[in-house]
């Protein structure tokens, strides 16, 4: 059974087929066989991790003509989501909680990040409270 690949996931490169799965690299056609004496074969998409945030990406197969079968319109693809697990985790903590106007003695907000810092990462923020901000000192 011939097959090709499309997503948004990159084959080789987001994630592999099993080894039963041989590929005729002049067309691109992917094939796999279903044995005798069985009415189906599963094609495991095994992702690899990485550390690069993506979110999550798809991959998918369309069955390709041929002249051994016909393909059922309505099931003639599939996809499968690979998630990602390279999403960062932020948080924040007053870690100076007490500010002063005498000094100035500033309190501080420390935002923290779990996950790869291969990449900068911008995080948004809103200022509330009963404090008026803009005197010219800054947040």
């Amino acid at each position: 059974m011939a097959f090709q690949l499309s997503g948004s996931a990159q084959y080789q490169v987001d994630y592999g087929l099993s080894s039963e799965v041989s590929c005729d690299s002049s067309s691109g056609v992917y094939r796999v066989t279903i044995p005798p004496n069985t009415t189906s074969v599963a094609i495991p998409v095994v992702p690899f991790d990485d550390t690069v945030v993506e979110g999550s990406e798809t991959a998918q197969v369309t069955l390709s003509a041929d002249t051994g079968y016909s393909i059922d319109p309505e099931h003639s693809s599939a996809a499968v989501t690979i998630a990602d697990n390279d999403m960062p985790t932020v948080s924040i903590l007053a870690t100076d909680p007490s500010a002063a106007e005498a000094g100035p003695d500033p309190g501080e907000f420390t935002i923290s990040r779990t996950g790869s810092t291969a990449q900068a990462l911008t995080v948004y923020y809103t200022i509330a409270g009963s404090a008026t901000n803009g005197d010219g000192r800054g947040l």
